[in-house]
């Protein structure tokens, strides 16, 4: 079961859907969108049988603007695409102070939770695999998440996931 994510940019490309249905992908992430994007979005992954982790707004996130992560949780908590909520992605590379960073993000988990006690919550660190980053960046992003999930992409090589918006990578 893959995870390959999908960029706002992304969001009018529908048909890369049915192929990573064909590939046997069940789950993803999809980042924020506008609200059209996203709506048609959603019920493409929901026709689709494909659940997500949806991720919030990283600036919303960092600022504890927990207003308006909580009212894209109670927005969506509800839609059974949903499988959680991606918090934060790659905390580890931001110019926050690490600490301060954390702080927010558990502040956000706690009212994301109390929102939706349903979902987990996520958060994706590009830094490998769990022992190498639960011993190199604060352990309290980790009191901030139910899941951890690493950027790690097994599906550089899988034409049917398609190319990156940045054109890194490209299959036709």
């Amino acid at each position: 079961h893959s995870f390959p994510t999908r960029r706002s940019s992304d969001l009018s490309d529908m048909t890369r859907i049915d192929k990573q249905v064909t590939a046997g992908q069940t789950i993803q992430a999809a980042y924020e969108g506008s609200d059209s994007d996203l709506a048609a979005y959603l019920a493409k992954l929901q026709a689709a049988k494909i659940k997500t982790f949806l991720r919030l707004d990283n600036k919303a996130a960092k600022a504890g603007d927990t207003a308006a992560l909580i009212s894209v949780v109670n927005a969506h908590k509800d839609n059974p695409v949903i499988a959680g909520w991606l918090l934060y992605d790659e905390p580890e590379y931001d110019d926050m102070e690490h600490s301060q960073l954390a702080a927010a993000l558990i502040k956000d988990y706690q009212a994301i939770k109390t929102a939706d006690p349903n979902h987990p919550v996520a958060v994706v660190f590009g830094e490998g695999y769990c022992s190498y980053v639960g011993n190199k960046v604060n352990s309290d992003f980790f009191k901030a998440e139910d899941i951890v999930m690493f950027d790690q992409y097994p599906i550089h090589t899988q034409p049917e996931f398609g190319s990156t918006p940045n054109g890194h990578y490209q299959f036709n």
